[in-house]
């Protein structure tokens, strides 16, 4: 039985995971929702429960919006991990409502 109380949407979009003192850039979403996120990531597999950044770039290339939404290791599978949204501010919650009705606004690095 799913767990989520919010749709995920498949959504393939370059991210970069801050995790500890570790930069990962250019990995790729699988499916996101206003609750969390699945990140394709096979070189760090950080525990679960472990808090991360996430950092969505929208807009144009040259002319982008970066937001770093806090997040957290819900599980980690050998693929990537499933994160989960912590205390996300207003106007990351507003560019992750655009990304979930237009799936084409993130930028592709």
């Amino acid at each position: 039985m799913e767990k989520r109380w919010t749709v995920r949407t498949p959504v393939r979009l370059n991210v970069d995971l801050l995790y500890k003192d570790l930069e990962v850039v250019n990995c790729r979403t699988r499916d996101i929702s206003l609750s969390g996120v699945y990140v394709e990531l096979e070189q760090l597999q950080p525990g679960q429960d472990v808090p991360v950044e996430l950092v969505f770039k929208f807009g144009e290339l040259g002319s982008y919006t970066r937001y770093r939404v806090p997040a957290r290791v819900a599980r980690a599978d050998g693929v990537g991990v499933g994160l989960m949204f912590r205390d996300i501010d207003a106007s990351s919650f507003r560019a992750l409502r655009e990304v979930l009705k237009r799936k084409d606004v993130g930028i592709e690095l």
